[in-house]
């Protein structure tokens, strides 16, 4: 008899200490699938973010070639502010200036096919070809000739006044294209082309 109790005894604490271990594992398995959530969820965060970077960057990059694919003229028309109405008589005239400002700085053998300055691209890359200035040709002959170890002082004195004489007379047009210019500008836009070098 007393066997037979202490049999049911034993029984009754295994089953109560069953009873007391269940809710600890179900607190456990639930711990482990809310972080397995957090898991899913920070991954799906990552992806976003990931996909946002690449949709950003994409997107700058699509605005930086279209602003290098972007002519002279329609960089300058932005930046005066002008419409598409004002840029019809203003823009000739600031090109004309723009023009005879880069021929005055001397221009150079690298923009005669409309190539850029130090190698950098640039829309006019694939530009026609254009007819070298009176500066350009009078700065050619006066390198070919200083090329040529026999060539006289006489001869070197004669190509720099066809030089200078070809600097004066784009001078010359320089004044006139900018007061043009300068008499249908704004204020604002007369700043704008002074900060741009195309105005005294």
């Amino acid at each position: 008899m007393l066997e037979r109790k202490t049999v049911l005894g034993m029984a009754a604490m295994l089953l109560i200490g069953l009873l007391m271990t269940t809710p600890s594992l179900s607190e456990e398995q639930q711990r482990g699938q809310r972080e397995q959530r957090g898991d899913r969820q920070g991954q799906r965060g990552q992806r976003r973010d990931r996909q946002g970077q690449r949709g950003q960057g994409g997107g700058q990059g699509q605005q930086g070639q279209r602003s290098q694919g972007r002519s002279d003229a329609e960089r300058m028309q932005e930046r005066l502010g002008a419409t598409a109405a004002e840029w019809k008589v203003l823009g000739p005239r600031v090109m004309k200036v723009s023009e005879l400002s880069r021929q005055l700085r001397g221009g150079g053998r690298g923009n005669q096919r409309g190539g850029s300055r130090g190698g950098r691209p640039d829309s006019q890359q694939n530009a026609p070809a254009r007819q070298p200035s009176a500066i350009e040709v009078a700065q050619e002959q006066l390198r070919i000739l200083l090329d040529n170890t026999s060539a006289t002082p006489d001869q070197i004195k004669q190509r720099i006044a066809a030089l200078r004489t070809a600097r004066k007379q784009v001078q010359q047009q320089l004044v006139i294209a900018q007061k043009n210019l300068i008499q249908i500008v704004t204020v604002r836009q007369e700043a704008q082309l002074l900060m741009m070098g195309l105005l005294d």
